[in-house]
């Protein structure tokens, strides 16, 4: 890909999402038990069988990171005039 288009980077990654109405409350238990679990060593050793890595973050990260992604792939895909079949 970097031979035709220099600089392309592309990451996946996964995540949680809750209803938009949640309350704060539960997103933050939501957080935390789910950092809990990705802390453990079970885990991480999974993961990194698997050529994973967990990160971790706050619901604002989280939000900031998929705004960011909408932003970064709709330029491509205008660019591109890239459409659904």
């Amino acid at each position: 890909m970097r031979d035709t288009y220099p600089g392309f980077v592309a990451e996946s990654w996964v995540g949680l999402l809750a209803p938009a109405r949640t309350p704060p409350e539960i997103i933050a238990r939501l957080n935390a038990e789910t950092a809990k679990a990705l802390g453990q060593p079970e885990t991480k050793a999974r993961f990194a069988e698997l050529g994973l890595e967990a990160a971790g973050g706050t619901s604002a990260q989280f939000d900031q990171l998929i705004r960011s992604e909408i932003e970064r792939w709709g330029k491509v895909i205008r660019a591109q005039k890239i459409t659904l079949e």
